[in-house]
């Protein structure tokens, strides 16, 4: 790995564990009222849009269009809610709605699945640099 991938990955790391953490806190609070599927979302929702953002200013250096990071965030969410909705589901088949803490270790399980997903998504998709652009022609 080179020292600018190192770079990345570091800071995809941070930005991840903060939103990990900022999607968490939202889904504890909004399990109080919903079940658990529609606050994984709405959890998720919540969180996409800052965190794509924060990954392409600070951890790709790229600007794009709001309405290619609002579709980038929610294309990037739509594949972590699949993996997250699965493993939330197969929890609560084997365990029962009843216990939160095996809800949110098989959320945090799922994040981290996701989070190799995610960051190639971001880098090779949404916040590809131009230099990528034409070595893949």
């Amino acid at each position: 790995m080179n020292a600018a991938t190192s770079r990345q990955v570091t800071r995809f790391l941070v930005i991840g564990a903060v939103g990990t953490a900022a999607c968490l806190g939202a889904y504890v609070l909004l399990r109080l009222a919903l079940p658990a599927q529609a606050a994984n979302v709405v959890a998720r929702l919540v969180v996409a849009v800052p965190t794509t953002w924060l990954n392409g200013r600070y951890t790709f250096g790229a600007k794009v269009s709001a309405r290619r990071l609002y579709g980038g965030a929610l294309a990037v969410l739509a594949a972590g809610a699949v993996v997250s909705a699965g493993l939330l589901a197969a929890e609560q088949s084997l365990l029962g709605p009843a216990d939160r803490w095996a809800e949110l270790a098989a959320l945090v399980l799922a994040n981290a699945g996701a989070t190799v997903a995610r960051f190639t998504l971001l880098r090779q998709w949404l916040f590809r640099s131009p230099s990528t652009l034409s070595l893949a022609r």
